[in-house]
């Protein structure tokens, strides 16, 4: 006998434990079996991770005869310390949206149109092995001609280890190359490593191209601002805009847009030509330092010149600079991630990683530190059952900003014919590129070059608009994901 089950109603069967379910951290051992009794109902407490933002805070979701009624924060998890923002709370909004998909579709009419079809699993997993078998037929069973993309979460990990280590593309793109792999790519580049930026301690911080007053309320960010008017950090935001952030700043200097490297510059010239960086730190840990010195100084990169470029007094600019070097090591000039969409940020994120190194702030307390994870076991991944897989189209990129490449340049030379090998079909796993993609008609162009498109996702989006077949997601609060650990000091 053959039994069906609706989605709805396996929604309404199972919550699923996420990362730290089972673990000390989350406090499972009191909580996964408090279970009470209220109206009649049998209500759980079930440890989970909030993914309604890159931060993964804590959360206890409460369920009742199967149904998820409210989530509130995990007071046994260090990171997020019994807090759960406004955002997160509304995460159970995401699992019963009536909007949500819960069923497969096909397309039923041109791409892009928006008529599709429904159809069972058995017939979309039919229609996407039909066309895989005819793409990698006639492309000699290159893997790697399709490409597929993820948008960040935990469950991205599962995703791309089966993409990558089973079925063998490499072609993979992520919202970091989006986001802050410049970044990143600078800072690695530049000192080694990212690192976070120890607000609890730090003395002296200039923010700029982030707004946690508004973007990122969680407890290192409420930690921040309870430490500025006078109770030991300095704040400076710099920033085009009058901003919540820059409205609990000492200082708040309003930038031209896109000008920031000109700003950091200026910084070190000022911390350069009047001698007031560490200078055993730097003698201890820069390499080739008086090259470094000669160009900044032989620029001319002058406080008065960054004044034209930026629209920042001369005088703010060392002022600036004599207070950051007066506060280090204990000073921080915050990473963040994007200030605009310029072609100088990956530049601009080495000058902003070498001016905070100018005065010691690097891995030391109230500067940025790496921290430690918790020692986790290896797992094994079979190898591919296909090994016969090309190296990504954009192999040169990704060299330098990493394994994710550049979604962009990616993306460019796929809508305009200018990879070594056909790129024929994708899988984009909750992202939606033709929004968070610049240049959206140049994505469209991309996907409609494809012969196949496959969009598995939790709601219909415009990306989903252009796929061949549409596959419904969990959330993360109907799944397991795989375990992972979080740098802390």
């Amino acid at each position: 006998m053959k039994v069906e089950i609706s989605r709805r109603r396996f929604l309404q069967g199972s919550v699923a434990l996420s990362v730290v379910g089972g673990t000390a951290l989350s406090g499972t051992s009191i909580m996964a079996k408090s279970e009470e009794k209220t109206e009649n109902l049998l209500v759980k407490k079930v440890p989970t991770i909030c993914e309604m933002c890159v931060n993964k805070c804590a959360a206890v979701a409460y369920v009742k005869n199967g149904i998820v009624t409210k989530l509130e924060p995990n007071p046994y998890f260090p990171k997020s310390r019994n807090m759960l923002c406004a955002r997160g709370a509304a995460g159970i909004h995401a699992l019963y949206d009536p909007d949500r998909l819960k069923y497969p579709l096909i397309r039923a009419g041109e791409r892009g149109d928006g008529k599709y079809r429904r159809a069972t699993w058995d017939e979309a997993y039919t229609y996407i092995q039909e066309k895989m078998v005819k793409i990698l037929d006639e492309e000699k069973d290159n893997r790697s001609c399709i490409g597929y993309c993820a948008g960040e979460g935990l469950a991205e990990h599962t995703f791309k280890t089966f993409m990558a280590d089973k079925f063998g593309s490499s072609n993979f793109l992520n919202h970091s190359t989006i986001c802050l792999q410049t970044a990143v790519s600078g800072y690695t580049l530049t000192i080694g490593g990212y690192g976070l930026a120890d607000m609890e301690n730090a003395k002296y911080v200039i923010m700029a191209g982030a707004n946690r007053a508004e973007a990122i309320l969680t407890p290192d960010t409420m930690d921040m601002f309870k430490r500025t008017r006078g109770r030991g950090m300095k704040l400076v935001v710099v920033d085009p805009r009058y901003t919540n952030t820059a409205m609990h700043a000492d200082t708040y200097l309003p930038i031209r847009p896109g000008t920031d490297l000109a700003f950091v510059l200026a910084l070190t010239y000022v911390a350069i030509s009047t001698k007031i960086y560490n200078r055993t730190y730097v003698a201890k840990n820069f390499v080739d330092f008086d090259k470094y010195e000669k160009h900044i100084l032989e620029s001319g990169y002058t406080p008065e010149w960054a004044e034209k470029i930026t629209g920042i007094p001369a005088a703010e600019i060392r002022k600036v600079a004599h207070d950051f070097m007066a506060h280090a090591p204990q000073s921080v000039y915050y990473q963040g991630r994007r200030t605009t969409w310029s072609s100088n940020d990956f530049q601009l994120r080495r000058a902003m990683a070498l001016f905070t190194a100018l005065g010691g702030g690097i891995d030391v307390k109230g500067g940025i530190v790496f921290g430690k994870k918790l020692p986790l076991g290896d797992h094994a991944v079979n190898a591919p059952m296909y090994a016969n897989s090309q190296p990504r189209i954009d192999k040169n990129v990704a060299a330098v900003v990493g394994a994710t490449g550049s979604w962009v340049g990616w993306r460019n030379m796929v809508a305009e014919g200018k990879t070594p090998y056909p790129i024929r079909g994708m899988f984009v796993y909750k992202q939606n590129p033709m929004l968070s993609v610049p240049n959206s008609a140049k994505t469209r162009q991309m996907f409609e070059k494809m012969d196949l498109v496959v969009v598995i996702d939790t709601m219909p989006s415009d990306t989903a608009m252009l796929a061949d077949v549409i596959l419904p997601e969990c959330t993360y609060l109907e799944r397991e994901d795989p375990v992972q650990s979080f740098a802390g000091s």
